[in-house]
């Protein structure tokens, strides 16, 4: 079994768990601003047709889907794919669709849209640059092509620390990348960047953990890393603290907007 394949299944195994309650990890409990956040960042406009890719249930696709001609969301994960769907229809969004499909090969002719989006995907999969070239090959010349993920530091030895517990808690956690790599993978994609943002999204480390099952052996070096650093020990790159008692953390999101020439 190859490597790619080992990770895909990964994907799947952590994603299909987390169908049910992802609207509810990723717009709240810290996250509360963050749709608005990503929506006044994209010039949008009632004759577009845009793309969601690596959706999930379609988040962004979805607060998109008012603004737009048509919206559409892509996944590799049918739970997802599934969920989302059923999501539109009980919002009465009628210009929402739900395709499957991988981002690393998206199932799309060149060109077919005026904005392709990737909001918090590009840290899971192994090969980003690809992600990223698919989405401009399907982006029209002059469109928008959108990276939204989290962020490291640009410290490589705080990154790994990082990236570690990131994998410690989900498996299928590729590398959250320092927002000087996105800029840089945009240009190498040709991509002209327009604009950039921050957002800082604040974080129960137990719910954290909760959302993806992480088990208790990796919960408890999870804990160990976050509980060293407030006492003074090695930057985790997490930014851990304390609030009513209750142990948080901050993670750091950029926005590239970028146009395609």
């Amino acid at each position: 079994m190859s490597q790619e394949r080992t990770h895909d299944e990964l994907i799947q195994e952590q994603f299909s768990q987390q169908a049910a309650n992802w609207d509810t990890y990723v717009v709240s409990g810290g996250n509360e601003h963050a749709l608005a956040w990503s929506l006044e960042n994209l010039e949008l406009r009632p004759d577009m047709r845009v793309l969601d890719v690596a959706a999930g249930t379609g988040v962004l696709a979805r607060g998109m889907a008012p603004m737009v001609a048509q919206a559409v969301a892509v996944d590799v994960t049918p739970e997802m794919v599934a969920r989302g769907s059923q999501l539109a229809a009980e919002e009465g969004l009628t210009n929402v669709t739900f395709d499957l499909g991988d981002a690393r090969s998206l199932p799309y002719d060149d060109g077919g849209f005026s904005l392709v989006a990737c909001r918090l995907a590009m840290h899971q999969v192994e090969n980003p640059d690809q992600c990223l070239r698919e989405m401009v090959r399907v982006c029209r010349p002059g469109g928008h092509v959108v990276i939204i993920d989290l962020t490291t530091a640009e410290e490589p030895a705080t990154a790994e620390a990082h990236n570690s517990l990131e994998r410690l808690r989900d498996p299928s956690h590729t590398n959250a990348l320092p927002v000087s790599r996105l800029r840089a993978m945009a240009g190498e994609c040709g991509l002209e960047i327009v604009r950039t943002s921050a957002f800082e999204a604040q974080r129960s480390v137990e719910i954290w953990m909760d959302m993806t099952q992480t088990p208790d052996e990796s919960r408890a070096a999870i804990l160990e890393d976050f509980q060293s650093e407030l006492s003074g020990g090695p930057e985790t790159g997490m930014y851990p603290y304390l609030e009513d008692g209750q142990l948080m953390f901050r993670h750091r999101w950029a926005m590239l907007v970028c146009r395609k020439p």
